[in-house]
């Protein structure tokens, strides 16, 4: 294939979409055989030892329907086009954007996507109609494939996983031996602030930052605070920084920013003892670079995640539930005695090896 114009939501410092899309534009070059890689962003992005033409898309927009006319241009002009990774069946008119750019390049595959929930449905129809146009999609989950294949029983559809184990593969993926790593990575996301609700945040925070606190005068253990989202309004840092000062003296070794570079993300994770994980993609790469994962789910993608690869209950916690004042001392006690007991006694892995979830992401490319 000459041409192929990968499209996402990239270039918005995402931890998680930088690594789809990393991991996106090395199966264009690896299986798809593409020469002339075309990837649509929002500013400036990494992709390490890949070649690529970037076609700058805009936020916020000069005028109304400016990114679509863009990401149109950049379609008609490529043989095809490439969604990659991430929740992307979601909306009406995002799906619809989506169905015009794959009949203008006339070949689209998307690959490893999530398929609902649908907003309304006019989502679901606009979804189905892309389902029922006869291009390639490969969905990361149980859930999606089953709302898929019920809404196209003919398409071609297939199960298959997400895009970011492929990172494993890239020659500069070199990830620190267990005997080396060190202290707790706690990646958060703002999730309540960003929906009004800052009040239910603070309760989670403080019942973190007491687990934490007690976790590290047991253990010596000390915390670090990773940014999985650099964005200056939708962005990790202030959730952390007041995290930070609720943390014991002495308890905190530092603050990691944002990071474009995934596989230095990637890297960075494979230093710890555990990961404690709200974003979807920090359980995931965490999951990759073989640290154990404590993972806060606020989505059902990530309870999704968690069952994939057969996560120990005692190591999944609901965010909702621990916004709670009633249940907060109840998940700050079971939150506690997981991190001590891991830490102490190892934690029991997933049961889904980090071999075989590269065999099942890679078929996103058969």
């Amino acid at each position: 294939m000459q041409s192929l114009y990968l499209s996402g939501y990239y270039g918005m410092k995402n931890s998680g979409d930088d690594a789809l899309m990393l991991a996106a534009a090395m199966g264009a070059r690896q299986f798809l055989n593409v020469q002339d890689l075309v990837v649509g962003s929002f500013s400036p992005v990494l992709l390490p030892e890949i070649d690529y033409r970037p076609a700058a898309l805009r936020e916020p927009q000069r005028i109304r329907g400016e990114n679509r006319i863009r990401n149109y241009f950049h379609a008609v002009g490529c043989d095809a086009v490439l969604f990659g990774g991430g929740s992307v069946f979601h909306t009406a008119q995002d799906i619809n954007v989506k169905r015009h750019m794959a009949r203008l390049s006339g070949v689209a595959f998307a690959l490893g996507v999530g398929v609902g929930p649908f907003r309304d449905t006019a989502a679901e129809r606009a979804c189905q109609a892309y389902l029922r146009a006869g291009h390639r999609i490969r969905v990361r989950d149980q859930v999606s494939y089953e709302i898929a294949t019920a809404l196209a029983p003919e398409a071609d559809i297939g199960l298959s996983f997400d895009l970011a184990p492929l990172l494993l593969t890239h020659p500069a993926a070199n990830l620190i031996e267990p005997a080396k790593r060190q202290g707790i990575c706690v990646c958060l996301c703002p999730r309540e602030r960003l929906q009004g609700n800052a009040m239910a945040e603070a309760k989670r925070i403080r019942a973190l930052a007491t687990a934490l606190n007690r976790v590290a005068a047991e253990t010596g253990e000390k915390v670090t605070l990773l940014d999985f989202n650099g964005h200056p309004e939708l962005g990790d840092h202030a959730v952390h920084r007041e995290l930070a000062a609720l943390l014991s003296p002495g308890v905190l070794a530092s603050h990691i920013a944002y990071n474009g570079d995934p596989l230095r993300v990637l890297q960075s994770l494979s230093h710890f003892k555990v990961i404690i994980g709200m974003r979807l993609h920090a359980a995931i790469l965490g999951f990759m670079a073989q640290t154990p994962v404590l993972a806060l789910n606020y989505h059902s993608k990530s309870e999704g995640w968690c069952e994939q690869i057969g996560l120990a209950r005692n190591l999944q916690f609901s965010c909702g539930k621990a916004s709670e004042a009633q249940h907060s001392a109840e998940d700050i006690q079971a939150m506690t005695t997981a991190l001590i007991d891991g830490l102490s006694q190892g934690f029991q892995p997933p049961v889904m090896n980090r071999d075989e979830a590269l065999q099942k992401s890679l078929l996103n490319w058969r």
